[in-house]
């Protein structure tokens, strides 16, 4: 066992010293006399380089049996990473001794209900007192307040600054969102932000604390980052065990979906079933799991289903006219739309029109860009091959023209709603599957046994190998860099550790998207709609 430590810290010595040049002379000049003061070398070469993000220690810990074993891991997180008084300049700039939360974790339980952790950035977080939610726009009234103790907590008046507290009360909060004192200091803060910007106060790193720090939706420039998952790969129908479950499904999934902003749960209005997507295989296996522990529903699952995006190439221009009769004067009000559609190579989502209207057109009420984005976010959730939602489109706004002063707003969105529709119709679109970056580590012993194995299991899954290292490290492990779409990593991890005797590792992750090929996509069409037919016929 003492060998074997000593392996090891002489290998995180020598990557050590690998990231920085000052702690590589003093190991090989000061080292091996007796130093007293070697560990506290050590640790401030860690905590600097740590910093500067040139190294990531990994330690480990579990409080699976015995909470003592953390309490190292939470000692090296004190000593590596700054206080929170030492780094949040800009955001002490900003909101000044006004209060600052981020909510970065939430649980549900029988005796407080929704259990909201946050982090204190600037300000103090009074028991009792009224919350403004930025990100949702809301006002929480009269939250309880608690510090936490392992799974116990303590009710308390206030919490300061740099500390982590419980909030009930919470009911419009999802994990990720920003709380505030209120929604005056939340119109302060933004003029407080604009002028740093103005005055280049704002360094490189806003972004790490502000979502959209260019500043073009004055609405979200002073919201803090949180959680930015990424679009789920996976899909399938869920139902509860009998109807009488019912109610108490759905406020499971609600509850989960607070929890994990990942997870996401919608009604598909064909087939009129309940739709959850997530993040992986494991990912729908793990809420599967939550339902019966937690909540103790057997829940019926469909079959795993790859989330495709559709997409197309090339620009259109396009036309339409919605209008309806309202009021008892049977008024009839009319929006005619002209939109320009064209592709953007990033594939990203849509997130509002460009104006690009005539000069005398240059003005718009708020309410109606707010009412042609709603409508072009709807008609971009279902692309016209397999009801898909499309990505990777621009749209700009050409002229908008309405009946009357005081036109609905829905007739707005409805017009531009029906005006993507139409003009999505008249071109050629395609499939997009999401990819994995996929690497697959084998151990010295068993490389030369199962290598040819893996890299054949790797191509018959349409994966591409990107690249192959060797890790120089006693093991003289071989990583495999490989990427393979989606939809053919179901079972692989299986696989692997067949083809590995349990040896080899897997790591993937979301690596965005890839166009599908033609012939492959005609499959891919057919399996999606005998799905359809199945489905239905259940």
């Amino acid at each position: 066992m003492n060998d074997t430590l000593t392996l090891g810290r002489e290998e995180m010595l020598s990557k050590l010293a690998d990231a920085d040049d000052d702690f590589a002379t003093w190991l090989l000049s000061e080292s091996s006399s007796n130093n007293s003061n070697s560990n506290a070398i050590i640790n401030g070469c860690l905590r600097k380089n740590t910093l500067s993000l040139n190294i990531v220690p990994v330690v480990c810990g579990s409080a699976l049996r015995c909470t003592e074993s953390v309490r190292p891991v939470l000692n090296l997180v004190a000593r590596f990473f700054p206080a929170p008084v030492q780094r949040n300049n800009l955001i002490r700039k900003v909101f000044e001794d006004e209060l600052s939360a981020l909510v970065f974790k939430i649980n549900h339980d029988k005796r407080h209900g929704q259990n909201c952790y946050v982090r204190i950035y600037t300000g103090t977080l009074k028991n009792g007192s009224s919350l403004y939610n930025a990100s949702r726009d809301k006002v929480e009234d009269r939250v309880t307040t608690f510090f936490p103790y392992s799974d116990v907590l303590k009710p308390v008046d206030f919490v300061q600054a740099g500390e982590i507290a419980v909030v009930s009360g919470l009911h419009s909060t999802v994990t990720g969102d920003t709380l505030l004192q209120s929604e005056s200091s939340f119109k302060r803060a933004k003029q407080r932000l604009k002028k740093s910007v103005e005055e280049n106060v704002a360094s490189s790193v806003t972004n790490a604390f502000f979502q959209n720090f260019e500043m073009d939706d004055p609405d979200k420039s002073v919201l803090l980052a949180g959680i930015r998952t990424p679009d789920p790969v996976f899909f399938c129908s869920i139902e509860p065990p009998d109807s009488i479950s019912r109610q108490s499904f759905e406020k499971a999934l609600r509850e989960i979906t607070i929890e994990d902003p990942s997870v996401r749960v919608r009604l598909d209005n064909d087939t009129l079933q309940t739709v959850i997507e997530a993040m992986g295989e494991l990912h729908i296996e793990i809420v599967k799991d939550r339902l019966y522990r937690d909540y103790g529903l057997k829940v019926f699952m469909g079959p795993l289903q790859v989330a495709y995006r559709e997409i197309f190439d090339g620009n259109i221009a396009h036309s339409a006219t919605a209008s309806s009769v309202v009021g008892e004067r049977k008024m009839k009000h009319e929006c005619s739309v002209t939109l320009e559609i064209f592709s953007d190579q990033k594939a990203r989502p849509f997130e509002k029109v460009e104006l690009q209207l005539q000069e005398r057109d240059s003005f718009l009420r708020p309410e109606w860009i707010k009412a042609v984005n709603e409508g072009c976010a709807n008609a971009l959730l279902s692309g016209p091959v397999l009801g898909f939602p499309v990505m990777g489109v621009k749209i700009a706004l050409k002229l908008l023209n309405v009946s009357g002063g005081r036109i609905l707003p829905s007739i707005i969105s409805a017009s531009a709603c029906k005006c993507v529709r139409e003009a999505l119709s008249k071109v050629t679109m395609h499939l997009i599957e999401p990819v994995m970056e996929a690497e697959v580590e084998l151990t010295g012993s068993e490389r030369q046994n199962c290598f040819n194995a893996v890299i054949q299991e790797i191509t018959s899954r349409r994966g591409i190998i990107l690249k192959m290292v060797g890790k120089k490290d006693q093991n003289h492990n071989l990583c495999i860099f490989s990427r393979i779409p989606v939809a053919e990593t179901l079972g692989f991890s299986n696989a692997l550790r067949s083809l590995t005797s349990g040896l080899g590792t897997l790591h993937m992750r979301v690596a965005g998207y890839v166009d599908v090929p033609p012939e492959q996509q005609n499959v891919i069409v057919q399996k999606v709609k005998r799905a359809w037919i199945r489905s239905s016929i259940i």
